[in-house]
């Protein structure tokens, strides 16, 4: 999709032009989305177990499939335990990255020695351990996720008080304003100061200002937008995220007088209904139509938050721009953060399940299950159909033999009226399901198995084998499985140590609070540290080969195999 007919605005003060330039892409992406998100729907529905569903262009939006209320409709999810175990794998692997001074000087040294520190504080602030399932979810099931970094500057993050200094000539200062003034006073210029007091109450004089924190908020293909015809999105001439949110948000964040004159949003585009459709889908096999009516739980506003890509003649730094209901910027600055070069990046960071060629849209590989799944539930229907109508056994009575009424009850007694030369009442038994059927979904389940790259190893099943072979036979179904989900781990992990290096230029640019981080060894020892720990440069880098996930079978076996080889001594409490 080219933009060249969408005209770049004049900077972030071109109000008109930015809101020209978010309708046109918005409008000109409707096209390939439609499918995009329709088949992402599906995605999840078939993971969730609505699995007889059939899409309808009329309602626009899924429903069950027409068939006779006799006919079953089995579904033996094998979807969902598969993407389940890669979220787990994914959820619980973090490769330890590696920290290297980016220069010669002092403070490079210093600030390679807290990097890992400062990661620690960051994770906890954006509750990285429970973001991090929630994006392998949405990988899994949709081959995107989009990590978006900020540093929340809301009272909301809470306040710290910040006092201020006063110069032997009686002036009380911010901190900031010494700190702009190159350490001196903007009215007399003078350089010393001390912390300034009330002389009547002798209490500090100055502020409560926002300590602010970072956050991470995990966003998902149904709300991106970028041009996917760019090699990823950072080569994308914008990023955009379209949704929907509450009345209460936009007075959280820019006040109750942005309400005034603000559309409210009774129902959005098929995007935002598959999104917020979502919520209200529950889990199970009876799938029911889910309408537009009912969904909205309050009052929204339509909120479509924009990164254009810097531009050297209009905008240098970028554009980032905030727009609500149809044609109201909230916000329009230059891109908030830079890099220890000065330089403003896309506080974004994008991870593929897996790459497709000539797209920076990713693939996930429940596109190949979901047609075996339809495969196995049809073969699953059959193999009811033949066993409600021929596996029960029936009863061939003569004409005119009087039986009594069976009921197939234990220890019934029954009697019949002989007739000369007749054969008495007989049972033939039901014939068994064809042993193809069985078969034929045992072959579709180890289909899906290679389909997904989850293997017997993977599921914590051994091969019945003694001896050497079983051990190499463990190492060979663990080299497989780990070939099979290369791909997605290194993504995984390349995009997470994104995450880390953008955080950490958040924190040298935002982190002045002092945060504290306990490192053990009882409750007074902590560490404390800033912005000022992290001024030096820093290389990161992270070994994804050496630190793959590996099941507890793979490892157990490993040091059984070491044990038997006397390679290791268990009986050795420091190899224990």
């Amino acid at each position: 999709m080219s933009l060249g007919f969408i005209e770049y605005p004049n900077g972030p003060q071109d109000h008109d032009g930015i809101k020209n330039y978010a309708q046109n892409l918005i409008e000109a992406s409707k096209g390939w989305r439609f499918d995009l998100d329709r088949g992402n729907m599906q995605k999840i529905l078939y993971y969730l177990g609505h699995q007889w569903v059939t899409y309808d262009r009329g309602m626009q939006t899924w429903r069950p499939v027409g068939l006779r209320k006799t006919t079953p409709r089995p579904v033996t999810n094998k979807i969902a335990p598969l993407v389940n175990n890669t979220v787990a794998r994914l959820a619980m692997h973090k490769a330890p990255m590696t920290f290297r001074p980016g220069g010669m000087e002092a403070e490079d040294v210093t600030a390679a020695g807290v990097a890992e520190d400062v990661l620690r504080v960051v994770g906890k602030e954006t509750k990285q351990r429970y973001l991090r399932p929630v994006a392998a979810r949405w990988l899994a099931l949709t081959g995107n996720v989009y990590l978006i970094n900020t540093y929340d500057n809301s009272p909301e993050s809470g306040v710290q008080f910040v006092q201020h200094e006063q110069d032997i000539n009686g002036h009380v200062l911010p901190p900031d304003v010494i700190e702009d003034n190159k350490g001196a006073c903007p009215e007399c210029g003078e350089t010393e100061f001390q912390g300034a007091m009330d002389p009547l109450t002798q209490e500090p004089i100055g502020q409560w200002v926002p300590r602010g924190r970072h956050m991470t908020e995990v966003k998902s293909l149904f709300s991106c937008l970028y041009d996917p015809e760019a090699t990823d999105i950072y080569d994308s001439p914008y990023f955009c995220i379209s949704e929907s949110v509450p009345e209460d948000w936009v007075v959280q964040q820019y006040g109750k007088e942005m309400l005034d004159g603000l559309q409210i949003e009774e129902s959005g585009d098929t995007t935002q209904f598959f999104l917020q459709a979502l919520a209200y889908v529950t889990s199970g096999t009876g799938a029911e139509r889910v309408s537009v009516a009912g969904l909205r739980a309050g009052r929204r506003v339509r909120c479509r938050r924009i990164w254009i890509k810097p531009r050297y003649d209009r905008a240098p730094n970028g554009i980032y721009a905030v727009l609500l209901g149809n044609d109201k910027v909230a916000e329009s600055i230059e891109w908030p953060y830079q890099d220890d070069q000065g330089q403003r990046f896309l506080n974004v960071v994008h991870i593929q399940f897996d790459g497709r060629p000539g797209s920076s849209v990713g693939r996930t590989r429940v596109d190949d299950l979901i047609p075996k799944q339809d495969e196995r539930n049809l073969i699953e229907s059959h193999f009811l159909l033949h066993t409600r109508r021929m596996s029960n056994a029936v009863w061939l009575v003569p004409t005119g033999t009087g039986i009594t009424k069976f009921t197939g009850e234990g220890g019934q007694v029954m009697t019949y009226q002989p007739s000369v030369g007749g054969p008495p009442p007989t049972r033939i038994a039901g014939v068994a399901p064809p042993q193809f059927l069985t078969q034929w979904m045992t072959i579709i389940d180890q289909e899906m198995d290679m389909l997904w790259g989850t293997y017997e190893i993977g599921r914590g099943e051994v091969p019945e084998r003694g001896g050497d072979l079983a051990f190499v036979s463990l190492q060979l179904l663990d080299e497989r499985a780990q070939q099979a989900q290369a791909t997605v781990t290194e993504n995984w992990t390349i995009g997470w140590m994104e995450w880390a290096n953008q955080h950490i230029h958040i924190w040298r640019q935002f982190a002045d609070a002092e945060r504290t981080l306990a490192i053990g060894g009882g409750r007074w020892a902590v560490t404390k540290f800033n912005q000022a720990n992290l001024a030096g440069g820093v290389d990161m880098d992270v070994d994804t080969g050496t630190f793959r996930p590996r099941s507890h079978i793979t490892v157990r076996g490993t040091l059984e195999q070491l044990f038997r080889w006397q390679i290791m001594n268990p009986a050795d409490p420091m190899e224990r």
